[in-house]
């Protein structure tokens, strides 16, 4: 830590006082000021006035003035009248009097004055940092003064900033275009505005070294002009002391949770052969497992032939995996008597925090048997592994088949429904957890393993509230070195906190998945359907990078259709270039309605199943495209149909087949056949069949292919970079 900085942390705490509402502490003004100019950032010259009065305090400085008010409860200056600018040096006194009397109408008693030379007009913006769980400290730059949020969406990133970051911040927020010099006025110093941006947020910046201590941090205005940087206004707040630390967990042996070479399942019953427990034991027979399983029963010698004992912790050697097929209330006690005997657990049962203060005693108690029973433990409310090169399933998931996708899902039900529809677009997965509660090992756990593991080439995560920094920094860890698509449900746009800035009010959730997407180049979805589309694309095209042009080819029958296509793109910031002239005028001596990109093409019945391909070898050695959209219509394939014969999905076939023969197109693919859910049955279900064995993605919405293409590319992007 800088010795300057960290001289001043102590004498920090000496100044601050509460803030209203919360536990946090706010540091007055003029002792912000002081740590600023520690870090080396510039502020106007001040001084506290004392009981000589504010004339004699302002004796060395030059006028005009600003005069303010600080002390305890005084935090928004405006809102009480405890801020005035442009004061002359024969009204300073009057206005300090005038200014005392004011806030003590607020009841705020003892505040103090504090004086300083008003700086140069220059742009007004803001910035400012914030501790927000569970992404760490956001930083924020956008439009300053009292209204700052009239400006519109500020840029929000993730410290600490380099300086490549805060140069990308600078010249993409709100106000970008007033720094470069508006209307003939002289362009602002950049060069001194990232450097000061760099001092308070870099990594070895002023908030990186007040650690823990650190809340909330805000500059607004910070005048910045052709002659520097100049921070006007400052506000910080800190964190109350913490005292003692957290408890250390052991570690997570993800090896002997994924690929168990024992296992025991509880709650199987001598004479409900449909108990949970013993549906669970019929399916690790059905994988293969005739040694090292076992049952855990009070009285039993075997179930359903396998070996039985009274407790976890009776079983010789001890297992890598037990299976709690028990009820809530009982789980505690069964982890508590494994003594060391068990690496990992699934607790399946719910009735824990997910009911609310009903739960929550229960799951802590779960926690605390864990503990002492040695146990690191999956859920509670939760289904487990899939882990078909471990022989590990839950219900549902039933194929031995091993891909190349990890999942995390907080959800038992979502977690069975992206195999089985994954399934069908003929993706095999390496693991899928359904994780619950995540009470004891954490999505953060899981992940860490899952970028370690050689077999996990895309990761999905699901989130319902698990989210913890370690899984922030997991995630800032995998970028760009892995794909990861995120299903957030639910996300809120607002703010989780009271805040005592404009800074907090600005950095709400929703920003803050935004920022964490801008620094890692995990893609952020709301909805399954693209959840599911992104993974399938990412897997299919594991080994083909899309291209440094990142842009969007569309082509289809139908002028409509693909304008969707295109606002389609549009949505997820893709690019959609008009096609260079030389190529508009060759695809114009080709039947049909060729445009600029999109394309109309005829693809369908009326015309050849080699078109689209035909179009790719003519476009892309003169202009490359990162991804193609090709869109069909069911609806026309299921028309050409003839009694006996199913025209249409041969056609369809051929197609594919087509873009797939011999050197494949340099460009990433994505079939949108429109209206599959309209056409007739037996059309729809014989191509929904190919699509499962179809080595391109083939998606029943524009908006999944969007989705699928904009999380290709963004994963490019951060990949390219960290090569660099």
């Amino acid at each position: 830590m800088d010795d300057a900085i960290s001289g001043l942390i102590s004498d920090l705490r000496r100044q601050a006082f509460p803030l209203k509402d919360t536990p946090e502490f706010c540091i007055p003004e003029p002792f912000v000021k002081q740590l600023l100019r520690a870090a080396g950032v510039r502020t106007p010259i001040g001084a506290l006035v004392g009981p000589a009065g504010v004339v004699t305090a302002a004796e060395t400085m030059q006028a005009p003035f600003v005069l303010k008010a600080w002390g305890p409860g005084i935090v928004h200056k405006s809102e009480l009248g405890a801020v005035k600018v442009g004061v002359g040096r024969e009204e300073l006194d009057t206005a300090g009097a005038a200014m005392l009397k004011t806030v003590a109408g607020f009841g705020i008693e003892g505040a103090q004055l504090y004086v300083e030379e008003m700086a140069e007009p220059a742009t007004e913006i803001l910035f400012g940092m914030i501790s927000r769980p569970p992404f760490g400290t956001l930083a924020i730059l956008g439009m300053g003064g009292t209204k700052a949020e009239l400006f519109g969406a500020p840029v929000v990133r993730l410290c600490p900033l380099s300086a490549e970051t805060i140069g990308e911040m600078v010249d993409t927020f709100n106000g970008a275009a007033l720094l470069k010099g508006y209307r003939g006025a002289p362009a602002a110093d950049r060069d001194a505005l990232i450097a000061t941006i760099l001092a308070l947020a870099g990594k070895d910046g002023m908030v990186q070294q007040l650690g823990p201590d650190f809340a909330e941090f805000e500059c607004n205005p910070l005048f910045v002009g052709p002659s520097g940087v100049i921070a006007a206004d400052a506000r910080l707040i800190l964190n109350p002391e913490k005292k003692g630390e957290a408890p250390q967990r052991a570690p997570f042996d993800a090896t002997a949770f994924y690929t168990p070479k024992s296992v025991a399942v509880v709650g199987a019953s001598t004479n409900r052969k449909t108990a949970w427990g013993n549906r669970t034991l019929a399916r690790y027979r059905a994988l293969g497992w005739t040694e090292n399983l076992y049952a855990v029963h009070p009285t039993a010698e075997e179930i359903d032939g396998v070996p039985t004992y009274k407790t976890l912790g009776d079983i010789p050697g001890g297992v890598d995996y037990a299976e709690l097929s028990v009820a809530a209330n009982l789980a505690p006690d069964v982890l508590k008597a494994a003594r060391g005997n068990v690496k990992t657990a699934t607790v399946t049962a719910a009735g824990f925090s997910e009911v609310g203060d009903a739960g929550n005693s229960l799951e802590a108690s779960l926690i605390a048997s864990a503990a002492e029973g040695g146990v690191r433990f999956i859920g509670p409310n939760c289904m487990g592994v899939y882990s078909p090169g471990g022989r590990q399933a839950f219900s549902g998931a039933t194929s031995t088949e091993t891909g190349h996708i990890s999942a995390v899902l907080q959800s038992g039900g979502l977690a069975t429904d992206l195999i089985q529809t994954a399934a069908a677009q003929g993706v095999r997965f390496n693991s899928v957890v359904s994780a619950g509660n995540t009470a004891d090992v954490r999505l953060s756990d899981l992940v860490r393993y899952l970028a370690q593991d050689d077999a996990t080439q895309t990761i999905g995560i699901h989130i319902e509230g698990g989210a913890d920094i370690a899984l922030i920094e997991a995630l800032r860890d995998l970028d760009g070195r892995k794909p990861v698509v995120i299903l957030l449900p639910g996300l809120s746009a607002t703010g989780g906190r009271v805040a005592a800035s404009h800074t907090g009010s600005m950095t709400s959730e929703r920003r803050g998945w935004e920022a964490l997407v801008a620094a890692t180049g995990v893609t952020v979805t709301e909805t399954f359907e693209e959840f599911l589309a992104a993974l399938v694309y990412l897997d299919k095209y594991r080994d083909q990078r899309g291209g440094a042009d990142e842009s969007v080819l569309i082509m289809g029958l139908g002028g409509g259709s693909s304008v969707l296509a295109a606002d389609a793109c549009d949505a997820q910031g893709l690019s959609v270039p008009i096609l260079a002239e030389n190529l508009q005028a060759r695809l114009g001596d080709k039947k049909g309605g060729i445009s600029i990109n999109p394309l109309d093409v005829r693809l369908g019945p009326a015309g050849p199943p080699a078109a689209a391909r035909e179009i790719l070898d003519l476009v892309l050695p003169v202009q490359p495209f990162a991804d193609t959209i090709i869109h069909v219509n069911a609806m026309n394939y299921a028309n050409s149909v003839v009694p006996g014969r199913l025209a249409g999905i041969d056609h369809f076939i051929g197609l594919l087949e087509n873009l797939t023969k011999g050197t494949a197109p340099h460009t990433r693919i994505a079939i949108v056949v429109r209206n599959l859910g309209h056409a007739p049955g037996e059309y729809r279900d014989l191509i929904r069949n190919f699509i499962a064995s179809a080595t391109i993605p083939v998606f029943e919405r524009f908006s999944d292919a969007a989705a699928a293409i904009a999380a290709a590319q963004r994963f490019d992007r951060h990949r390219e970079a960290r090569k660099a």
